[in-house]
């Protein structure tokens, strides 16, 4: 499976409340970060730990796509998974960064 997809599938067991299936996933997630095979958007890792409730390692990877010029940090204004992070400064000012906002 594509590593996006497979993001947007341990996003889903996440938010199901299917901690252990995601958590398994992620541990795929994070191997083909490090052998760096195929591509990985460090916002779709993001993704996932929404989805599992850890603000803070979702917002290092935003810093980390940030960093990279990821083209898809163009979608965290709209996607409403990331819906959780909005009153948090450290999201405010990624956005600021990435020119979503003012």
């Amino acid at each position: 499976m594509q590593p996006e997809k497979t993001a947007w599938l341990a996003y889903a067991y996440a938010v199901s409340g299917d901690r252990q299936r995601a958590q398994e996933l992620l541990v795929d997630l994070n191997r083909i970060w490090q052998e760096k095979r195929e591509y990985l958007s460090p916002m779709h890792m993001a993704l996932v730990y929404v989805g599992l409730h850890d603000n803070d390692a979702a917002i290092r990877w935003l810093v980390e796509a940030c960093k990279r010029r990821d083209e898809w940090m163009v979608y965290i204004h709209v996607y409403p998974e990331f819906d959780p992070l909005r009153s948090d400064p450290r999201f405010q000012e990624l956005e600021r960064r990435v020119g979503l906002t003012h």
